[in-house]
């Protein structure tokens, strides 16, 4: 008998309803691979090349004459509901999933007599598309194991990114910066007067003696890392050092003079605090090395060759045909 949480499940939503979709995509499949053997050549094979799945010699249905196996219905309980819930389904569970394959599949039949020639090698495309990635999946998981993540790459990860761990760099700065945009003559005069910034060691008093004396500039301090700065400011900032005065430049008419007043260095996470994330991101770029690998060993076994390459209007007008079908 079912767990108490997994019989409300199938309770509330029906196993009907569970098992439809599956078995309309199963029956779809074997409906358009029937097609396609349809029109191969006929060619009969050595009777010890015939297999027969278990329980695929034992019918428990039959629509329009097309059988309905017990390893039908199986392989449809353990792709719904996993190998361990699908053991422990009693006889009326089964039944109730042979009757949405039996549903499905009359809907199935009744569908491909309505579908056009093109419509059925359109969805011979699809079965030959899914029954080759089923094939890959199954190449990689016998010849490509991904090597395990070992210490020494989480430490070359952690050593080589720590700014994804919190390291970086706090750069603050003085600015003397105008108000407004300047006429000509004031233009002028505001260069004169900030001639010196570089040799002044204090900017707050002075900028203050500039105010006094009608120059329409200001003073403040902040972080290189705002948000907010116009992106001029922070490619002017990014050019000087630390103590280091920029030159003069005018941003939208406005005068700005930037100085970098301190540096200070944020050291990443501990590697011990985040080696597990670290091992984490680093799966799946192995499993992306060993598909490489196996993928490079069976090219340099099979023969490729590319066609003549369309012209890029005849693939846009392609493009525009597929969507127009959409």
């Amino acid at each position: 008998m079912f767990k108490q949480n997994e019989m409300k499940l199938l309770t509330s939503f029906g196993l009907t309803a569970l098992f439809i979709s599956m078995a309309a995509y199963m029956t779809s499949c074997t409906e358009a691979q029937n097609t396609a053997e349809q029109t191969r050549p006929e060619t009969a094979k050595p009777a010890a090349q015939m297999v027969v799945l278990e329980g695929d010699d034992i019918v428990l249905a039959r629509v329009d004459g097309e059988p309905i196996t017990r390893y039908d219905v199986e392989q449809t309980i353990q792709s719904t509901l996993g190998q361990v819930s699908a053991a422990r389904l009693d006889e009326q569970g089964r039944r109730k999933v042979l009757d949405s394959l039996v549903a499905s599949r009359a809907i199935a039949r009744v569908q491909k007599a309505e579908m056009t020639p093109e419509d059925l090698a359109a969805l011979d495309k699809k079965v030959g598309a899914y029954r080759e990635q089923l094939l890959v999946k199954q190449y990689l998981a016998e010849h490509a194991a991904p090597q395990p993540v070992t210490g020494d790459m989480v430490r070359d990860y952690y050593e080589a990114h720590p700014e994804h761990f919190g390291a970086r760099t706090i750069r603050s700065y003085e600015m003397l910066a105008g108000k407004r945009r300047l006429t000509t003559p004031e233009r002028d005069d505001l260069i004169y007067a900030l001639q010196g910034a570089a040799e002044k060691n204090d900017w707050q008093p002075w900028v203050q003696t500039l105010q006094r004396q009608g120059y329409p500039i200001g003073y403040r301090q902040g972080q290189v890392d705002e948000k907010l700065l116009h992106p001029q400011l922070r490619e002017l900032m990014s050019s000087i050092q630390k103590g280091e005065t920029s030159r003069l430049i005018f941003v939208d008419g406005r005068a700005y003079i930037v100085r970098i007043v301190d540096e200070k260095q944020i050291a990443p996470r501990p590697l011990n605090d985040v080696s597990g994330e670290i091992r984490k991101a680093l799966v799946p770029v192995q499993l992306k090395k060993a598909v490489k690998q196996a993928s490079d060993q069976v090219l340099q076994t099979t023969e490729v060759i590319y066609e003549e390459q369309r012209s890029e209007a005849e693939i846009k007008s392609f493009a525009k045909a597929q969507r127009r079908k959409e």
